[in-house]
C-alpha cells in the first residue's frame, strides 16, 4: 500500500534501515528532484519497502521519505521507478509481491507545495526496473520483465507445490522482456510485445530507445553483457536477442535519447566487477560510444538510472556498496550503503572530464549511519539450491506433473532446441517415466536439469542484416507504392521466397504487414503534427480507402482517426 502520512512514514526513516539500494530519479519543468530506492530487513525479499525523496536544492539535500510502498513483513515491495510523462505528471511506480505485479500511484502537480497522490492502481504483471520510453508516433512503451521461477528464485519464499502448479505454470510461460503499451496518455495500459528468446537471460531490465528510421531497439541485461533485439512494428514483434557487442558485469545499466539527439548510455568501462560507472554518447545510434565520462571508479557502484533537465542538464544516480546480505550487523554497517547522485552534461562527456561549471559527481542523496532499530534481521537467512528444487517435484505424486514443472523453468521450444541433445533428451525422459522405484528418479531428473540448464543458443551473422536493412529503408520511403515483390527480389539478386522468409524470420513480419505498420506510424504523426485532412493522409499513405483507413485505425489504436489527433494535440 501506498504510505503518505508523515508520523506513518517515520519508520522508514534512514535511522531504521540497515541497507538501501536500486535507485530511480526524476525532475520536474521547475527543477525539484524526486529519487526512490528500496530497503527493508537485512536481504532483497521479504519486508522490502519503497521510498520516495525530494530534493528543492538541485540535488545537494535530500528529505527523508516523503511516500513509501509496503505490503508487510510477508511480502515485499521492490525495484521501484519514477517517471514524468508527456503531460508532466509523476508516475511512482513499485513491483508487489511474488506474484511479481506492478502497481503505481501519479501525483499530477509534482511541483505543488503539497503533493496529491491518486489510490494506487495496477499496471500489470511483472518488473519495471527502467523507465517507459515515448515514441514519436506517441504511444508509451512500458517494459515489464517476467522472470522464470527458478532462474530468479533468491526473490521468492520456499518451493510450495501448490504454489507453483496454481501459479506458476500458467504466468511463467510468459516469461520475457515484455512490452505494455498506452495509446491513451495512460488511461490503458495492455500487453503488447514481447522479446522470450534471450540467451543467458540476468533479471532482464530492458531498455527501447527509437532509431531515426522509426526501428526500435531494445537492450537487455545477460550474463555476458548486454543483448539487443529490434522491433519493426512499433513494439509488438521483436527479433531474437543477440550480442550487441556491449560488455557489462551482469548489472542494469541506463541508454536514453537526448534531446539533442544523441544517445546516453551509463554502463561499466573496463571493468573487474561492478566498478568504473561510466556516461557514454553516440552519435551513430548505438553504432559505437566514442565519448566517456568516468562518474565513479569504485567497487560497487551500480544501477544507474537518469533523467534530463530542461536545460540539458543530464542527472544520474546510483548506489554504492548496498549493505544487504551481509552476515551480521556489523557488518553492514561497514558497507558505504549510499545513493549517490552526479550532475553533467553531453560537453563534459564529449570533453571527458567535468567542466560544467554547474555540474558535480558522487554528491550523497541518502547514506545511512548506525542503526537505531530494535529488529533483528540477522537470525535467520533462506537459501534456496538446486537440490531443493529437485527434493520438492519429487514430492509430486504424479511423474508427469514433475516433468511439466522442469520444463516451465527450463524452457525447450523451437528457438533452442537445435542447440539441445534431443536424443539424449528423450532417453532420459523415457527412463524417468519407466521407473518403479522413486528412488531411481532423482538422478534422472538431475541429469536432465543438467542437460537443459546447459542449452546454448548461438547466432551467425551473414548477409541477411544488409538485406534486411536495404528492405526497411526501402519500404519506409516508399509507403504510398505497392509492393513488387517479383522486382525487387531481382534487383537484389535473391530469390522471390529467401527474401520474404528472410524478412519474416527478422523482423517477425511479412513485407506487407511491415510496409502497412509503415503506413499507420505515418498516419499517426501526420495526425499529430500537421492540419491535413484525414483523405489527404490516407493519400499521402498509401489508403486509396478513407473507411477502410478508419477501421483499420480503430482495430489498431482503439480509437478513431480524429479521436487520436485531439488527444496528442491536447499534450
Amino acid at each position: 500500500m501506498l504510505i503518505t502520512d508523515k508520523e506513518a512514514l517515520n519508520q522508514f526513516y534512514s535511522d531504521y534501515r540497515v541497507w538501501q539500494g536500486i535507485p530511480a530519479i526524476e525532475r520536474t519543468a521547475d527543477g525539484r528532484l524526486f529519487c526512490t530506492f528500496y530497503s527493508g530487513r537485512a536481504t532483497e525479499t521479504y519486508g522490502n519497502y519503497c521510498v520516495v525523496l525530494q530534493s528543492d536544492d538541485d540535488g545537494h539535500t535530500w528529505t527523508e521519505p516523503i511516500c513509501a510502498a509496503y505490503d508487510g513483513e510477508m511480502n515485499r515491495c521492490f525495484d521501484p521507478q519514477l517517471w514524468i510523462d508527456p503531460l508532466g505528471r509523476l508516475w511512482f511506480t513499485w513491483c508487489r509481491g511474488n506474484a511479481l505485479d506492478l502497481y503505481g500511484a501519479i501525483c499530477d502537480h509534482p511541483d505543488a507545495d503539497r503533493l496529491v497522490w491518486s489510490e494506487e492502481f495496477f499496471i500489470g504483471t511483472g518488473v519495471m526496473a527502467c523507465k517507459p520510453v515515448v515514441l514519436s508516433t506517441g504511444e508509451w512503451l512500458f517494459p515489464l520483465a517476467l522472470w522464470d521461477l527458478w532462474a530468479f528464485s533468491v526473490n521468492l519464499p520456499p518451493y510450495s507445490p501448490l504454489y507453483i502448479n496454481s501459479y506458476l505454470k500458467n504466468s511463467y510461460k510468459y516469461s520475457g522482456a515484455n512490452v505494455y503499451r498506452s495509446t491513451d496518455n495512460g488511461k490503458t495500459i495492455t500487453p503488447f510485445g514481447s522479446c522470450q528468446h534471450i540467451h543467458s537471460r540476468s533479471f532482464d531490465e530492458h531498455m527501447i530507445y527509437e532509431k531515426n528510421n522509426g526501428v526500435l531497439v531494445m537492450l537487455t541485461r545477460t550474463t555476458y553483457g548486454i543483448s539487443r533485439s529490434f522491433s519493426y512494428d512499433r513494439g509488438a514483434n521483436w527479433t531474437i536477442a543477440e550480442n550487441s557487442g556491449i560488455p557489462g558485469p551482469s548489472s542494469r545499466f541506463h541508454v536514453r535519447r537526448l534531446k539533442s539527439g544523441r544517445l546516453l548510455l551509463i554502463n561499466h568501462d573496463n571493468f573487474t566487477g561492478r566498478n568504473n560507472l561510466t556516461a557514454f554518447l553516440s552519435e551513430d545510434e548505438g553504432a559505437t560510444w566514442p565519448y566517456k565520462l568516468l562518474l565513479d571508479s569504485r567497487g560497487n557502484v551500480s544501477y544507474p538510472d537518469m533523467t534530463e533537465g530542461d536545460d540539458g542538464y543530464l542527472y544520474i544516480i546510483y548506489d554504492h556498496e548496498r549493505g544487504a546480505y551481509q552476515s551480521s550487523l556489523e557488518e553492514a554497517q561497514k558497507c558505504a550503503r549510499e545513493i549517490l547522485v552526479s550532475k553533467i552534461n553531453e560537453t563534459d562527456i564529449l570533453k571527458g572530464a567535468l567542466q560544467s561549471p554547474a555540474g558535480y559527481v558522487k554528491q550523497i542523496a541518502s547514506k545511512l549511519g548506525e542503526y537505531k532499530g530494535t529488529c533483528n534481521y540477522y537470525s535467520k537467512f533462506c537459501k534456496i539450491n538446486p537440490e531443493e528444487f529437485i527434493d520438492t517435484v519429487m514430492s509430486y505424486e504424479n511423474v508427469d506433473d514433475i516433468l511439466e514443472t522442469i520444463f516451465v523453468h527450463y524452457p525447450v521450444n523451437c528457438q533452442n532446441m537445435h542447440c539441445t541433445d534431443a536424443e539424449k533428451m528423450d532417453e532420459i525422459i523415457g527412463k524417468i517415466k519407466a521407473c518403479r522405484c522413486r528412488s531411481e528418479i532423482k538422478p534422472l531428473l538431475t541429469t536432465l536439469i543438467t542437460l537443459l540448464n546447459n542449452v546454448q543458443k548461438s547466432a551467425v551473422k551473414t548477409r541477411e542484416e544488409p538485406l534486411v536493412n536495404h528492405m526497411i529503408e526501402y519500404l519506409q520511403a516508399n509507403i504510398n507504392e505497392e509492393i513488387d515483390i517479383n522486382e525487387l527480389a531481382r534487383n537484389l539478386n535473391v530469390s522471390v521466397y529467401y527474401l520474404c522468409h528472410l524478412f519474416k524470420k527478422k523482423t517477425g513480419l511479412s513485407l506487407y504487414e511491415y510496409r502497412n505498420a509503415c503506413r499507420f506510424a505515418e498516419a499517426k504523426r501526420l495526425l499529430a503534427d500537421t492540419d491535413l485532412k484525414i483523405s489527404e493522409i490516407c493519400s499521402k499513405c498509401g489508403f486509396s480507402d478513407s473507411s477502410y483507413f478508419a477501421r483499420k485505425f480503430r482495430e489498431s489504436e482503439n480509437i478513431s482517426p480524429t479521436e487520436y489527433r485531439n488527444l496528442h494535440r491536447s499534450i
